[in-house]
């Protein structure tokens, strides 16, 4: 008799232990999802940053060099800035997509790619008008400060992405 109420108990002793070991294997599991998860959200934000920062200095070179062509009037200072208009859709394009599931960052992407055209326009304007105009036009519009207000409203939204993110 007693040999039976033994194995009963050592029975129900190993499946208490099965189980146990069950639940800790499950939460192991759900841990591991979690620091996957997590992994992934680090990466994306670290993405997220670099093509921000990289916006925000394809968008200072082009300044850069448009300023300098504005003051010098010699080509050659369009370089970077037209190098630097070549990268600014297509960083756009892959900041659009790393924020595409992130609907707290929408309202924020299209106000970026708003000003950014705004932005990238008034250059334009400013780099054609010291060709046909002369450095006195251009500068009367560098001194109406709207392109350096614009400039300022870009470097200020990029800064609340990244810190949003």
């Amino acid at each position: 008799m007693r040999l039976g109420a033994l194995r009963r108990q050592l029975s129900l002793l190993f499946g208490l232990l099965i189980a146990a070991q069950a639940i800790a294997l499950m939460l192991l599991c759900v841990r591991i999802q979690d620091c996957i998860a997590l992994r992934t959200e680090l990466r994306e934000s670290g993405l997220l940053r670099t093509e921000l920062n990289g916006l925000r200095a394809a968008v200072i070179d082009a300044e850069t060099g448009q300023r300098g062509f504005v003051i010098t009037g010699q080509e050659e200072f369009l370089q970077p800035y037209r190098a630097a208009l070549l990268t600014l859709k297509p960083r756009l394009e892959r900041l659009r997509s790393l924020t595409a599931q992130r609907v707290e960052l929408q309202r924020q992407m299209i106000a970026l790619a708003s000003l950014l055209k705004v932005v990238q326009g008034d250059m334009v304007r400013l780099v054609d008008v010291r060709r046909r105009e002369g450095f006195a036009a251009a500068q009367q519009i560098l001194a109406s400060g709207a392109q350096r207000e614009g400039m300022d409203q870009l470097r200020q939204l990029t800064v609340e992405l990244d810190e949003l993110e």
